[in-house]
Formats: C-alpha cells, sequence, structure tokens
C-alpha cells in the first residue's frame, strides 16, 4: 500500500498483518517524494511509481522473507 504522507510503501500479508514499511523521504534508492501506486511481479519484487519524480523505481527487496 502507498502511504503518500508518510513517503513509504507499507506491506502487508495476505490476512492484513503489517509486515514492514519501505522507504522514506528523498530521491535515492528506496526513498520517495510521493510515492502513489505500488505493483508486485511473480518474483516479489516490488516497483513504486512516484508521482514527484514521474517514475517507476524497482526496490531492491522483496515481498518474500
Amino acid at each position: 500500500m502507498s502511504d503518500s504522507m508518510n513517503f513509504r510503501i507499507q506491506l502487508f500479508d495476505e490476512n492484513a498483518k503489517h509486515i514492514r514499511n519501505i522507504g522514506k523521504l528523498g530521491d535515492a534508492p528506496g526513498s520517495f517524494a510521493r510515492p502513489r501506486g505500488v505493483a508486485v511481479d511473480s518474483d516479489g519484487h516490488i516497483y513504486v511509481v512516484d508521482a514527484n519524480f514521474n517514475n517507476v523505481k524497482r526496490e531492491q527487496c522483496s515481498i518474500y522473507p
């Protein structure tokens, strides 16, 4: 789930239990200005649309432990 006001992505499991947060304010890897959309590929890689920079970032972490 994108959490634009807190500059992060929140990860939840299939039971809606919070797993962890990803991101902080900035333009470095792992940082966001306005995360707006999130997608996950079949390998569990996370893609985030940052509306402030008009780009898509692929995060190095995975949704899988």
